[in-house]
């Protein structure tokens, strides 16, 4: 697969999973089927950073998508663009994961990860989308370059993100909840087509997903108010 296939695959993933969040929330199955985005935004988000010419640009070119998203999101979810601070794109956490990985070029590993526990921080206090969890897997697949090393780092990061609901599965032995919840360690799954990436960017727009994002949550947003 090219990383144009794989962008594909990510946009499609996530179209699944926001139709379920916002037109469909009955269907959980297109919630688990989304949780296999993030792993591949998050794992092209640290490539980026490997082979960018300028971070200082690509940083750039995410925080001015950041902020277009922000008022798509408050739309799809309020039916408004008046800003809501109650929740942030997940713009803004990949470019808290890039900004982290820049301190740590420019900085070192101790200043580096005061900056990186920073952009965690401010992610978490700002409701960002997947708070400090976003940002760490962007760090984490920045630093570990192996897909199976990666998919087990994954996995258990995905646990302490959502500690609280294994904890419940164990106390209340429910643990069938896996399969009809949507748990991020359904995003292991992701790492089928990512070990599938043949390193060829393939034929496309390096605008894709700087477009296609904004659009998509502007037509479901659309559609949500249709069908209220």
């Amino acid at each position: 697969m090219t990383g144009f296939d794989l962008k594909v695959f990510a946009a499609v993933v996530m179209l699944i999973d926001h139709i379920g969040a916002y037109l469909l929330p009955e269907m959980m199955l297109l919630r688990i089927i989304g949780r296999f985005a993030l792993p591949v935004f998050a794992w092209f988000v640290a490539e980026g950073c490997r082979h960018t010419r300028s971070m200082g640009k690509y940083a750039l070119r995410l925080a001015i998508s950041a902020v277009v998203a922000e008022f798509c999101v408050d739309f799809v979810c309020n039916g408004s663009f008046a800003m809501d601070w109650s929740s942030q794109s997940i713009m803004l956490t990949l470019l808290l994961g890039v900004l982290s990985i820049w301190a740590f070029q420019k900085l070192g590993d101790m200043a580096g990860g005061a900056v990186a526990l920073l952009c965690c921080s401010f992610a978490q206090l700002f409701l960002s989308d997947y708070k400090w969890y976003g940002v760490a897997l962007v760090l984490l697949f920045y630093y570990c370059k192996n897909i199976p090393l990666q998919a087990i780092c994954y996995a258990v990061l995905s646990v302490l993100w959502q500690w609280d609901m294994v904890i419940g599965w164990v106390t209340d032995q429910r643990w069938h909840r896996f399969f009809d919840w949507p748990h991020q360690l359904w995003g292991l799954l992701a790492f089928l087509p990512l070990a599938m990436y043949n390193g060829q960017k393939g034929k496309y727009s390096s605008k894709f997903f700087y477009i296609f994002y904004p659009v998509h949550l502007l037509l479901i947003g659309w559609l949500a108010t249709k069908l209220a």
